[in-house]
């Protein structure tokens, strides 16, 4: 199944055995802080206007990217949980800016080791779970977000991750 671009302008993808990742250029919310140090998990359909419903990983998420050092929080206070139920993770969507990016240009590749470690943890019968995660990739005011959408498992990280910076870098 492929993704498809939400709010998008355009998009690119390729898929590689199991493994699934797209790319969506966005409109930016105008509630994005550029300057803000810390990863930003977003509620749902959060341009709309229920900006306050959040998958119900996105708890447990942000508490351990805080607990291994990634300073994470919400864009507002969660109201009610999202719960997609299957054998995959289903990830919340994660925003990355500028700000941190540039006071950690290994944000990408420590964000993708914690979220390894966490998913590891949830499942400990299951070596290989599908994750569904998107990244969100904001530079400043006058560009459009990228939002990368993954669906693999955590051995197709190190594409996701020059993914990650491919997309950063061609902003």
């Amino acid at each position: 199944m492929m993704a498809k671009p939400h709010h998008g302008i355009s998009a690119e993808s390729s898929r590689e055995s199991n493994m699934e990742v797209s790319v969506a250029y966005v409109l930016a919310s105008t509630e994005i802080d550029s300057n803000c140090d810390k990863i930003i998990a977003l509620p749902l359909g959060h341009l709309s206007e229920d900006g306050s419903t959040y998958h119900s990983s996105a708890p447990s998420m942000v508490k351990y990217l805080n607990k291994v050092g990634i300073k994470c929080d919400y864009l507002s206070e969660p109201s009610s949980l999202f719960e997609q139920r299957g054998a995959e993770w289903f990830g919340p969507t994660l925003l990355i800016v500028s700000s941190i990016y540039n006071s950690n240009p290994g944000i990408f590749s420590d964000l993708l080791e914690a979220i390894k470690n966490h998913i590891t943890g949830l499942y400990t019968t299951d070596s290989k779970p599908l994750i569904k995660l998107n990244i969100r990739l904001h530079k400043d005011k006058e560009s459009q977000s990228a939002e990368v959408i993954f669906e693999g498992n955590s051995e197709d990280f190190p594409k996701l991750l020059k993914t990650l910076e491919k997309t950063w870098h061609s902003k």
